[in-house]
């Protein structure tokens, strides 16, 4: 609303575009909302014709396209990001996702490190993002310590139902469904885990394996 308001009064804002960007493309996070996503993705290419200049934008674009479109969209995004502002920890964790979903987990864990040395009080996702770095790994209960900790996040427990499953934690499982249900959500995981963007198809075997195993414990 904030955002909105910002526009109203000065609707050529790249700074509110791209804020307003991310945390409609959050919606993806939290509710597997395409609508939402797609809408930020806008957004963000507005922000980027207004000020072509501003790091933030492409990097709020760039992260919107890793869901909406891919890796190969969002690549070159979320490099000019970090190629106009090297120092800027938000690029950083968004470059850090793109390690990610190619696969390379060491050095996404490098760029969240250098993010959380420029940002030593950041918000709960970069936790979030650097336990997700472990899920190739099938490190699954380091993954359960950075997800579990947003129990509304469909994203969040998409993973963290991957790792029940794994684990054999049929009671948390139960529960986690049992919790959407009573708020009457009923998120479509698997068409989640379909849209992760790995390069590597064994990470989100992985991934749908792991759901598979918690829908049947």
């Amino acid at each position: 609303a904030c955002y909105n308001k910002a526009l109203a009064i000065e609707p050529r804002s790249a700074e509110a575009m791209s804020a307003l960007a991310t945390g409609l493309t959050s919606g993806w996070l939290l509710e597997f909302s395409a609508e939402k996503l797609a809408r930020g993705v806008e957004i963000g290419r507005r922000a980027v014709e207004f000020d072509p200049l501003l790091a933030k934008a492409h990097a709020a674009t760039g992260f919107g396209l890793l869901f909406l479109d891919g890796l190969a969209a969002a690549r070159e995004p979320i490099e000019r990001a970090l190629a106009l502002n090297p120092d800027d920890w938000f690029c950083l964790t968004n470059r850090s996702m793109v390690c990610v979903y190619e696969g390379k987990p060491e050095e996404a864990r490098h760029w969240l490190e250098r993010s959380r040395r420029l940002n030593p009080l950041p918000p709960i996702w970069l936790t979030e993002f650097e336990c997700i770095t472990r899920f190739g790994e099938e490190r699954f209960a380091e993954v359960l310590a950075g997800v579990e900790v947003i129990p509304d996040g469909t994203w969040d427990m998409m993973y963290a139902l991957a790792c029940y499953g794994h684990l054999g934690l049929a009671d948390k499982a139960k529960a986690t469904l049992a919790r959407f249900a009573s708020q009457g959500r009923r998120p479509d995981f698997g068409l989640g885990a379909e849209r992760e963007p790995y390069t590597d198809p064994a990470i989100r075997k992985l991934l749908i394996d792991g759901l598979k195993k918690a829908s049947a414990l």
